[in-house]
């Protein structure tokens, strides 16, 4: 069977052989202000899902025309390792999909055909195989609302996009009055199963795990069953990120060293303020030490921060954070690097000579993340780091 837009019935000589798409309601993306909460940064930060996608349709039809009674049911199933780690945000709703992905696929159908007590028909066909998954995200892929609460599972074995080829075996029993006969081919088909399900989100900490199965329906007629089990896990990247933050504030402290930039390059060895005898050199040495020292204490921040985030331990923050700063659009969606450039833009907000009346004007919610010993530390580094951005 060749690949076949989402919701329409093939077209083949042998109806109950269809297979056919369940399609639920997508997940728009218009019309979304919601700020995503405590769940956002657990279940829009992952850098990839990774784990298993199992999808079975089987259906089945009986009935009786002009004296002859017809059984047929066929049963298709798609098996993947997935590994979902590119991904888009669209609106409100970020999307992962992956490239290079496989599905063992199974396809089993039989038919009965009895005209009379003597006259019978049985047809069978089973096969399986290895074929490709399309990289479109609506296909396969996983697509995730948090301001609605509702996540979708996508997994497509044969799409318009891609449909591959894998080896099936028929056989047919012929037998009446004075006649039976018994012949068989084999050779390549397409088969696959089509689902697209939207399920609602659980509690952030445990993955995606979840059976899918809704009432059997009639569909082209025939009573179709629908099976969807997958269990993924999210990934953080936290060291990568945490890289991608100090490159971020490096780079945008740099200018604070050009002062020093041409003579050191003339007249000063690079290394230690130690071994440095000219007094420019030895300043050029220190406010290079500076800027790493101040680098690795706002990395090691920004760390503790977004996996806190990740992890919940702040109850209402996101949401408070963005309130504060008056944003309509969650700032979480942007990402943990731009999240932990808003903590500190109020973290700085409130600076003023006396240390104690800078952090007695914090936002209260500011307090589950920062202690006073742990916001002064952050908001009297030595120059040139002083700058809350980013």
């Amino acid at each position: 069977m060749g690949p076949r837009a989402r919701g329409q019935t093939s077209t083949v000589s042998r109806p109950w052989l269809v297979t056919v798409t369940a399609v639920l309601l997508g997940l728009g993306t218009a019309g979304h202000a919601q700020l995503l909460g405590d769940a956002g940064p657990y279940f829009v930060w992952p850098d990839r899902w990774v784990g298993t996608v199992s999808g079975s349709e089987v259906l089945q039809r009986e009935m009786n025309a002009q004296g002859a009674y017809v059984k047929m049911a066929s049963t298709s199933t798609a098996d993947a390792q997935v590994l979902f780690n590119k991904t888009r945000v669209d609106g409100a709703v970020v999307r992962w999909w992956g490239e290079g992905l496989e599905a063992h696929v199974t396809y089993r159908s039989g038919m009965f055909l009895n005209a009379g007590a003597s006259s019978q028909v049985v047809d069978s066909s089973e096969g399986e195989g290895e074929v490709g998954l399309d990289g479109e995200p609506n296909s396969n892929g996983l697509s995730i609302d948090v301001a609605n609460g509702s996540y979708t599972l996508a997994v497509h074995s044969c799409t318009r996009a891609r449909c591959d080829e894998f080896p099936v075996t028929r056989k047919t029993t012929i037998a009446m009055p004075g006649m039976a006969r018994a012949f068989g081919d084999s050779g390549p088909d397409r088969q696959g199963v089509g689902i697209t399900a939207e399920m609602p989100l659980p509690q952030p900490g445990g993955g995606l795990q979840a059976t899918y199965a809704p009432p059997a329906r009639p569909v082209a007629g025939s009573t179709q069953t629908l099976r969807l089990e997958h269990d993924l896990t999210p990934e953080y990247e936290l060291v990568v990120w945490a890289a991608a933050y100090r490159a971020g504030y490096v780079e945008a402290r740099q200018a604070q060293l050009d002062t020093f930039k041409d003579y050191a390059a003339k007249n000063c060895s690079g290394g230690s303020s130690l071994f440095e005898f000219d007094p420019v050199c030895r300043a050029a040495a220190r406010a290079q030490d500076q800027l790493d020292e101040n680098a690795n204490l706002a990395t090691k921040d920004f760390a503790r921060v977004t996996s806190s985030l990740v992890l919940r331990k702040c109850p209402g923050f996101t949401t408070a954070l963005n309130r504060h700063l008056g944003r309509s659009r969650d700032v979480v969606l942007e990402g943990p690097i731009a999240t932990y450039r808003a903590v500190r833009e109020v973290l700085f907000e409130t600076v003023v000579e006396d240390p104690h009346v800078s952090y007695d004007r914090q936002p209260d919610f500011m307090r589950c993340l920062y202690d006073y010993d742990t916001y002064e530390a952050m908001v009297t580094l030595r120059l040139p780091g002083t700058s809350p951005i980013p």
